[in-house]
């Protein structure tokens, strides 16, 4: 599929007006695979503001490769959730993140972290207050993949939608994460 014409529609356009009046001036850029969608989004967005642009298929993979030039107020995310699933082969996820922050120390990786601390099903957390929770023991994967980014050189990390509903996960999620980038990083 390709889109022809303009990248952004009438109504994407008022949403970043309405954002720009209100002294927005982070933003993030989904599924970005070229060069022409980045500077039309800088454009609508002001040269001021930062931009982190999310890598989540190939095309993005071989934007990053062929044609990507870092510059100041732009980052790349390794958007794992999307870009695990649009890739040929799960396995090809590694080089893909290595990809990315060998073209921009700076970029930043998302999401998945730290999930086994809640149930399996995360409609059991519905209606249940944080103090009703119950936290699960973090597997060893969690950590050994954390660490593994953070030797990668990722020092931006973002966790999921999922983990960030409840506080309580997200309290222990974000404390576990910055002992273990502190001790591994020798803070």
């Amino acid at each position: 599929m390709r889109v022809e014409g303009d990248v952004f529609s009438a109504v994407e356009r008022h949403k970043i007006q309405i954002a720009r009046t209100a002294g927005i001036d982070r933003f993030f850029l989904s599924y970005v695979e070229t060069q022409k969608e980045l500077d039309e989004f800088q454009e609508l967005v002001g040269q001021d503001s930062e931009i982190i642009a999310k890598i989540e298929n190939k095309a993005g993979l071989e934007f990053v490769a062929n044609g990507f030039k870092k510059r100041p107020n732009l980052s790349l995310m390794a958007a794992r959730g999307d870009l695990y699933l649009e890739l040929d082969r799960f396995h090809d996820i590694i080089p893909a993140l290595k990809l990315i922050i060998g073209a921009d120390p700076e970029a930043s990786v998302g999401s998945r972290f730290m999930l086994s601390i809640m149930p399996r099903d995360p409609l059991k957390v519905n209606g249940i207050s944080d103090d009703k929770l119950e936290v699960n023991t973090p597997e060893c994967s969690d950590f050994l993949e954390i660490a593994w980014l953070l030797d990668l050189g990722y020092r931006r990390m973002m966790f999921c939608d999922s983990l960030c509903l409840k506080r309580k996960y997200l309290a222990f999620a974000v404390k576990t994460f910055c002992e273990l980038r502190d001790k591994l990083l020798k803070k």
